[in-house]
């Protein structure tokens, strides 16, 4: 992974991954960056030193999305072994398991506007090879 700096043209730095990329995504505050791999694993990484600050290893096939929560504080995870994991953004540790798809899965988005505390839990929704679109809580 290549990261440049979009106002200056400047080069950032490269993130080295021994498998494919599949999947990349932004932290809200742009400050780290997630990236998910045919190895099974997620990598979030501090844009100013390179540093991984926390790798997941929670699926068992490999991940085709990521998304992170508005605030920041989650990532939520899709993978052909049919599920969607929601992990926390700053330790890895796991927090929630979406079961609904019946084939692998290779799209996950958070409902913006799933404010916790407002809607009663965080919407997120997940799409598959199963041929379907699905919308849930995480509680």
């Amino acid at each position: 992974i290549l990261v440049w700096d979009v106002a200056s043209g400047g080069y950032i730095g490269r993130y080295h991954h021994v498998n494919p990329v599949n999947a990349l995504a932004w932290s809200p505050d742009g400050q780290r960056i997630a990236s998910a791999t045919d190895g099974k694993k997620v990598r979030v990484r501090e844009i100013t030193t390179n540093r991984i600050a926390v790798t997941y290893r929670g699926h068992t096939h490999a991940i085709h999305a990521l998304s992170w929560s508005s605030d920041g504080q989650y990532i939520a995870s899709a993978s052909a072994d049919r599920t969607v994991q929601v992990w926390s953004a700053t330790t890895g540790n796991h927090r929630f398991t979406y079961r609904g798809h019946v084939d692998a899965v290779h799209a996950v988005a958070w409902n913006p506007l799933g404010e916790p505390e407002t809607s009663g839990g965080r919407g997120i929704a997940s799409a598959g090879a199963d041929s379907t679109v699905q919308v849930w809580q995480m509680l």
